[in-house]
């Protein structure tokens, strides 16, 4: 995780950007791979700002479902990228043994996130063609990033004090 606003610890109104880099360790292709991440508690997905920046299909997605390999569902708070070779707008590809994808995208700290810690987890589900294309999941580990205590101003009345004033006239006439 990145904070773009540069502040530490991150503060809220803060953007902050996910990498999650994907790498097929093992030794057979990995079909239908899947990307999924929740977008973090306490934090706003900022629109536009997902990206594959390493592997098959570099470049720009955009939020909609359906027009390319990745898409934001605000209803499910959580960014989706289809990876590998021939993946599309609908299925996975394939992440042959070796390959790498890397995928980024940006939220803004809430102020509800305040005083707290924000956790992100991302998943890639896929096929085990060595376990009759059963379906798998592998898991990132937790990035947890603590936010700083919102401004918290404190105001105190005095008590009001009255002072006798008085007032006489002179004459010289």
């Amino acid at each position: 995780m990145i904070n773009i606003s540069g502040n530490s610890p991150v503060r809220v109104g803060d953007t902050l950007e996910y990498k999650v880099d994907v790498t097929n360790s093992g030794g057979s292709d990995a079909p239908l791979s899947v990307l999924t991440d929740q977008i973090p508690t306490g934090t706003t997905y900022v629109p536009g700002s997902l990206k594959i920046t390493a592997g098959t299909g570099i470049g720009n997605l955009t939020d909609a479902a359906g027009d390319d390999r990745g898409e934001y569902n605000a209803s499910q708070d959580q960014v989706t990228v289809r990876l590998g070779n021939a993946a599309t707008a609908s299925a996975g590809g394939i992440l042959a043994p070796g390959a790498k994808a890397t995928i980024t995208f940006r939220v803004t700290a809430n102020a509800d996130s305040a005083a707290s810690t924000v956790r992100n987890t991302a998943s890639v589900s896929y096929q085990d063609p060595l376990d009759n294309n059963a379906a798998k999941t592998s898991y990132s580990n937790t990035v947890t990033t603590p936010v700083a205590s919102a401004a918290d101003l404190q105001i105190t009345k005095e008590q009001v004090t009255q002072y006798p004033l008085t007032v006489s006239r002179s004459n010289t006439d």
